[in-house]
């Protein structure tokens, strides 16, 4: 077919060679996007979690800066979620 034509042949190896190439780089950064996007989500449930724990308390009318020191939100984010009860 085409193997008699060595300057093809090179063309083609060259764009398989590229194509690997891609195939790597893509896989990697779509590792590490998946791995960032994982953390991320497991920090917002962890997030979440306090605010939940925060309301959780204030409606046992726990002082602030206690609800603060037992789940590590500042006393003014805490402060805003009891405001908006």
């Amino acid at each position: 077919m085409f193997y008699d034509q060595p300057e093809l042949v090179k063309e083609i190896k060259g764009i398989e060679k590229a194509k690997n190439m891609l195939r790597t780089t893509i896989k990697k950064y779509g590792d590490r996007i998946k791995q960032e996007g994982l953390e991320e989500g497991i920090q917002k449930g962890i997030e979440k979690g306090k605010i939940d724990t925060a309301k959780a308390m204030l409606t046992r009318n726990m002082p602030l800066k206690e609800i603060a020191e037992v789940n590590g939100l500042p006393v003014y984010t805490i402060q805003k979620l009891k405001d908006k009860q």
